[in-house]
């Protein structure tokens, strides 16, 4: 009989701890379907494989064909964070931020995005995932998910990555320029973040080890006629440029950018760390690069790396 309820004790010990796993505490959402709620501890998390999401490498080429005709980005010191867009049409500027990584050793990438679609059940989700490119495969590092995921302010969340074009836009990039090199995703639920700032700030800082660099999947103003773009352009770049972080937390999104929480731990991060140097490489609009300046709605891009100067 003792040894009865000595298992019965094990079994709703186990029960218990089984339950503690699961939970984010929060006050987020249930988990979307397709999401997986896990945390770490001593478990391992399944790799996830994703399929190419595109059908040609038409774009993704003319992009590399285009950065690699032009000029090295000036500069000597280390690399550690780069803003490049997710909107194809702008492949080049993808390419050219990017590429100015590709002279340096990297060891681990971050890939920052926001969540588009709003699936995140918590302030940041991320996957142990492996994506088919047409440039080979790109795969999370399994340490840095885990660590990740110990946070309850992070979930596993294979669903959410199946269509987040911020990762998989991207991700073609980095397998030609720096092929091997574990890219770990993170989506930025966007109406969580300024709750959570400082703890997420501590949890990429945690992860910004000698080698890491953050590279932000973001484009910036939106669904504007190109003069108006082209002004709010101007007036992001100025906050950029002048490191006020208040400002930056408080982007219009999206007619300044898509995710100005993004923005706002990446600028903190350089701040933090003595890389705040912004180098701006490209700024370019759909409108201008489809050579049609009379639509109604358009999307800017910036390509910029942030380095630490020597």
């Amino acid at each position: 009989m003792k040894h009865k309820i000595i298992i019965l004790i094990a079994i709703a010990a186990a029960v218990c701890a089984a339950a503690a796993f699961a939970v984010r505490t929060i006050g987020a959402p249930t988990a979307p379907p397709g999401t997986t709620m896990s945390r770490a501890g001593n478990f391992s998390i399944p790799a996830v494989r994703y399929g190419n999401a595109y059908s040609s490498p038409q774009p993704f080429m003319e992009g590399i064909y285009a950065a690699d005709r032009r000029a090295a980005a000036k500069g000597t010191g280390t690399i550690h964070a780069v803003i490049a867009p997710h909107h194809l049409v702008a492949a080049e500027d993808d390419a050219v931020a990017v590429k100015a990584l590709a002279g340096q050793e990297v060891a681990n990438v971050i890939l920052l995005s926001p969540d588009h679609y709003n699936k995140c059940p918590t302030a940041l989700c991320t996957v142990n995932g492996d994506y088919e490119t047409f440039f080979g495969h790109v795969r999370a590092a399994p340490v840095v998910v885990k660590d990740l995921v110990a946070s309850p302010l992070v979930t596993n969340a294979p669903g959410l990555f199946d269509n987040e074009h911020g990762i998989y836009a991207v991700a073609p990039f980095l397998a030609h320029y720096l092929p091997g090199v574990p890219v770990t995703p993170l989506a930025v639920r966007i109406d969580y973040w300024r709750a959570n700032k400082e703890a997420m700030l501590a949890l990429l800082q945690a992860e910004m080890k000698a080698g890491t660099v953050l590279v932000m999947s973001s484009d910036f103003s939106h669904y504007l006629p190109y003069g108006e773009a082209e002004k709010m352009d101007a007036l992001t770049k100025e906050v950029i440029v002048a490191g006020d972080l208040d400002k930056m937390e408080t982007l219009k999104n999206p007619s300044q950018s898509d995710c100005p929480a993004c923005l706002w731990l990446l600028g903190s991060l350089a701040k933090n760390n003595n890389f705040y140097h912004p180098d701006f490489l490209m700024h370019t609009n759909s409108a201008a690069l489809l050579k049609d300046l009379t639509v109604k709605e358009t999307t800017s891009h910036f390509a910029v790396i942030w380095r630490e100067e020597k």
